[in-house]
């Protein structure tokens, strides 16, 4: 069941219903089609979780393809920053996402945790294999 936001009243109504169950307002197509909300909390889904979600996933698939896992570094930062921009917003009330804004943030730090050694020992490596 799809649920959409009252102009009136700020309810969430269902998107099917003639009116607002709450102050009787006539709900006409444009109104049907506003701002998704989670069933859950009734709150806007978080396009900047869902964002901060899939930079983190994408930053971990990076780090197996073998020739370009040192791009990772991108992907991970992006959503770790997003993540701290969803979990705001969160905060305040203005959207919802909070699963999410935390999968970003963990697979975020986990492929900075996986990928700046990796650089690191790789520049000692031929730094090293240079001075020789």
């Amino acid at each position: 069941m799809a649920l959409a936001r009252c102009p009136e009243c700020d309810n969430a109504v269902s998107r099917s219903a003639p009116g607002c169950p709450h102050c009787g307002h006539p709900l006409t197509p444009a109104t049907a089609e506003s701002t998704p909300l989670d069933l859950a909390t009734g709150t806007p889904s978080s396009s900047v979780a869902l964002a901060s979600m899939i930079c983190g996933i994408s930053g971990l698939v990076l780090l197996i393809v073998p020739c370009i896992w040192w791009l990772s570094i991108v992907p991970d930062v992006l959503g770790v920053v997003l993540a701290c921009v969803a979990f705001g917003k969160i905060s305040r009330g203005q959207a919802s996402g909070r699963g999410m804004a935390i999968t970003g943030l963990v697979c975020g730090i986990l492929g900075i945790i996986i990928t700046v050694p990796l650089l690191i020992f790789l520049q000692y490596m031929f730094s090293d294999a240079a001075s020789d």
